[in-house]
């Protein structure tokens, strides 16, 4: 079979497949040539095989032989800033290898699946290029497998230096290409930044699972506040005003509302809840300061009459309500039963392992 291939400079992407073309023959590797780039194509064979002739082609296939490599090759990929320090490194494992005219492909990936790597490397010329294809995977790691692999894709875009090490042998040269669908860089560092989050949350939590495969906005900020919260950070939920719903067994709560201002402070169990899974943050205690309710008198009849209320509290100007984990609430902030509470807690955390917590 002969015949030509056209490929035209003036179009982008005819120039591109060209470069895509070349480099699987040059190096082994994978290449779709459309039927807009065959022209004149025939078989020659003998005449009693009858085939010979014109050939029509819709689309040509080249596919290299892939040798598999037993045992893998194991790497480390590093993203290197101006210092020459690397900014972010994930290891990978190579799988297989094609040839070509004058090269080699090895294909491999990270651990998770999370990236493919191509590695074309010039037979006795000593240069090598890589490109780099992520991809989302149908189910995801945990945050602590996936975060170095956002990092480095969070750092690296064209023209990125890169190292490559197999063992202690290593392999500088610019990231050629990042094939990332549409994902930018500013993708991978927020993804990037809410993985941390979410790793440290199960750190702290002594809690493991994977990424959630649906994550909405909540859910993002969700993960957040939490990881501001463990982090010892009071969180502002805004300047109010707050509504109190107030039942007919909890009139005597109203009096704590008589002066011209109050502290109020409420605790309750938080869990951070994603995709069916959960962390357990522990007691959380919402506080602010609030003015005198204006319709007091009015919440008090409806209770004693043995119907539910609405307390409307508005906040002074420039104070907002704070939610905090106990463990961190200003001393000065908190009831008898909570600051014990707190004690408590405190002892169980210094207890020695291994021996019985009071």
């Amino acid at each position: 079979m002969e015949g030509e291939l056209v490929f035209s400079e003036d179009d982008p992407a005819g120039a591109e497949l060209r470069s895509r073309y070349e480099r699987a023959v040059t190096y082994g590797g994978d290449v779709n040539l459309p039927g807009a780039h065959l022209r004149g194509f025939r078989i020659s064979a003998p005449a009693e095989l009858g085939i010979s002739g014109p050939l029509p082609l819709y689309e040509m296939r080249i596919r290299s032989h892939r040798e598999l490599l037993v045992p893998a090759l194991c790497a480390q990929l590093s993203v290197v800033g101006a210092s020459g320090l690397p900014l972010q490194s994930v290891p990978l494992r190579f799988y297989e290898r094609s040839r070509g005219a004058r090269g080699a492909t090895l294909f491999g990936s990270d651990v998770a699946g999370l990236i493919e790597v191509q590695l074309r490397l010039a037979t006795g010329a000593g240069t090598w290029q890589v490109d780099v294809t992520f991809s989302e995977p149908r189910e995801y790691p945990t945050p602590a497998t996936a975060l170095p692999v956002l990092q480095v894709m969070a750092h690296a875009r064209a023209g990125a230096v890169v190292r490559l090490a197999f063992h202690a042998y290593e392999m500088p040269s610019t990231l050629e290409s990042i094939l990332d669908g549409d994902w930018t860089n500013d993708d991978f560092r927020t993804w990037a930044s809410l993985c941390a989050d979410l790793r440290f949350i199960q750190e702290a939590t002594n809690t493991s699972f994977p990424i959630p495969t649906q994550m909405s906005g909540t859910d993002a900020s969700g993960i957040r506040q939490a990881a501001r919260l463990l982090r010892g950070e009071a969180v502002s939920l805004g300047k109010g005003p707050l509504t109190l719903s107030v039942k007919p067994d909890r009139a005597a709560a109203l009096d704590v509302f008589s002066a011209s201002q109050q502290r109020l402070v409420l605790a309750r169990e938080i869990t951070l809840q994603l995709d069916g899974w959960s962390a357990a943050l522990g007691t959380c205690v919402e506080y602010c300061v609030v003015e005198r309710p204006s319709r007091l008198a009015h919440v008090r009849e409806e209770v004693a009459a043995g119907r539910s209320a609405s307390l409307r509290l508005d906040l002074p100007h420039g104070e907002r309500v704070y939610r905090q984990l106990l463990a961190h609430v200003p001393a000065g902030w908190l009831p008898p039963e909570l600051a014990a509470q707190r004690e408590t807690h405190a002892a169980e955390l210094s207890a020695p392992s291994g021996e019985p917590r009071p």
